[in-house]
């Protein structure tokens, strides 16, 4: 394998769209700089935005105040929000030719702005930075303080009858001390609606809008809510808000498998190299002689699962590996993304795993109540209140365990949903995504978080076209990939939709850990 850089990136063209949506893109940013401020309700309620001014201690960039209402459906009976905003300048000699671009960095984690004054801001190709305004607002979950969930975190994955009442007792008791309450409804819509506030504080009619992972999120609010203000929009690593809380747990689990299988047909193709140079030669020769397949090596991973499950699974240094710790292994493939030396260091880690007698299991750990507003978020957008006994629940995991019999389920989404669970939050259905809306979608094609699944299925509702890089990370359009060939095939596209407004036809992009045949 070419670890130079200097192999071209595959460039696959399903269609022949290359089209132009026939308008300027202009691109408008909006960034979280720090904690939303609540104050109580002013004479006037409309939405103001402050003059900027240079940041401290980065006057690279410029600092913001945007005032909204606390809540948008009563307006005029509650309080406003101060939301920080940060914007960074076209650095092009023409200034921002192509206008504003709003942009969303996901978490949930309302940190958008901090994130654009700092490294974010990195990740932007040098076209996109020269030609446009990149603005972003401080979410409004930061100006929320809950007293996170305990058990969600810290009881096993399989659902236990035995636990059930007290984990749906522990959720009613974190929806109940959110602060303030006033905000407790808060999903993607009003997030949309505060950025639409900051369109209008800018004084620009139209705005691009670039979203990553849970960012994608408010992305399909905003087109939902204002699509005659979207010039272009690029989605990344989409997360997919229409499913019902059990297809999206479902499908978030089949993705997880995905990743498995696809680390499975890397480790097959990489069984000889060196490695330096990111090899699974550890993990093939564990897996016994002769030439490993990747069927071999799914075979080797449900091994350890069930050896796990018993309670007798222990890693190179005599640990115990739960089965919960196997099932969120492949989480950690995301970052750095594409970078096969770090898919040599995971098929060492499991090729020190082996079988010992079982010990008695240590006394599990409740986390430390601590401040939780992405659960709050993430349970008023996906939870549909269609899971609320444990009959249904442990349903839903056997339905995740058929679609996912190397991994179980998606560890990450599994524990953050279950945390909704005898709750009343969650109110937002999202409509079909407008078609009007000029949108590209781009993902990496193995990606535990927002499985590549969903970006598919995004594109297809869109009649949008799809930029898939081949390689394992969270996060395709990103100036700081190391890959080069990758990273550009990806970039190229999603310049010309944001700057020209030319749609690219359907394109795969080879990257350094592309497995072959996928």
């Amino acid at each position: 394998m070419d670890l130079t850089g200097e192999e071209t990136a595959m460039s696959v063209a399903k269609d022949e769209r290359g089209r132009s949506w026939g308008r300027r893109a202009v691109v408008a940013a909006a960034v979280v700089l720090s904690s939303v401020v609540v104050v109580p309700r002013a004479a006037a309620t409309s939405s103001s935005l402050s003059e900027f001014r240079p940041c401290e201690p980065n006057p690279a960039a410029w600092c913001a105040t945007l005032s909204v209402p606390e809540r948008w459906d009563a307006a005029a009976t509650t309080g406003m929000v101060h939301l920080n905003v940060v914007k960074r300048a076209a650095t092009g000699p023409g200034g921002a030719t192509k206008g504003v671009l709003l942009a969303d960095a996901g978490g949930p984690r309302g940190g958008s702005a901090g994130a654009l004054r700092g490294s974010w801001y990195e990740q932007f190709t040098k076209r996109v930075r020269d030609a446009f305004d990149i603005v972003a607002i401080d979410e409004r979950e930061s100006g929320i303080v809950c007293q996170g969930p305990q058990l969600s975190a810290a009881l096993p994955l399989a659902p236990e009858v035995g636990t059930f009442d007290a984990l749906v007792a522990d959720n009613v008791r974190y929806a109940a001390s959110c602060r303030p309450a006033a905000l407790k409804t808060i999903d993607s819509l009003d997030r949309a609606r505060d950025l639409d506030a900051l369109r209008r504080g800018l004084g620009v009619d139209a705005v691009g809008f670039f979203g990553v992972s849970y960012g994608t999120v408010t992305g399909q609010a905003l087109a939902e809510l204002f699509p005659g203000t979207i010039r272009a929009m690029v989605l990344d690593s989409p997360q997919y808000p229409r499913l019902s809380t059990q297809d999206y747990l479902v499908t978030a689990a089949a993705g997880a498998e995905d990743v498995a299988r696809g680390f499975a047909g890397w480790c097959a193709a990489h069984q000889d190299d060196q490695p330096e140079q990111g090899s699974c030669r550890s993990l093939a020769r564990v897996i016994g002689t002769g030439r490993v397949t990747a069927e071999r090596v799914v075979v080797h991973l449900r091994r350890l699962l069930t050896l796990a499950e018993a309670g007798v699974l222990v890693d190179d240094r005599g640990g115990t590996v739960t089965a919960d710790a196997l099932s969120a292994a492949f989480f950690g493939l995301l970052h750095p993304q594409d970078l096969p030396f770090h898919l040599g260091e995971r098929a060492d880690a499991l090729a020190g795993l082996r079988a010992r007698q079982r010990e008695d299991v240590a006394n599990r750990l409740v986390a430390e109540p601590e401040s939780d507003t992405q659960t709050l978020l993430r349970c008023n957008d996906f939870y549909d209140r269609s899971v609320t006994t444990y009959g249904q629940w442990l349903s839903l995991w056997h339905r995740g365990r058929a679609v996912a019999p190397t991994v179980r389920t998606s560890s990450w989404h599994w524990t953050w949903m279950r945390a909704c669970v005898g709750t009343d939050l969650g109110r937002w259905r999202p409509l079909p995504f407008p078609v009007a809306v000029p949108l590209l979608v781009t993902s990496m094609r193995y990606d535990s978080v927002t499985p590549w699944t969903w970006a598919r299925r995004l594109a297809s509702d869109a009649s949008a076209p799809l930029i898939t890089y081949d390689g394992f990370g969270h996060g395709a359009y990103d100036a700081t990939i190391w890959y080069e060939p990758g990273r550009h095939c990806v970039a190229h596209p999603v310049e010309g939709f944001l700057l020209d407004g030319v749609e690219p036809a359907d394109t795969r992009c080879q990257g350094a850990t592309a497995v072959p045949g996928s």
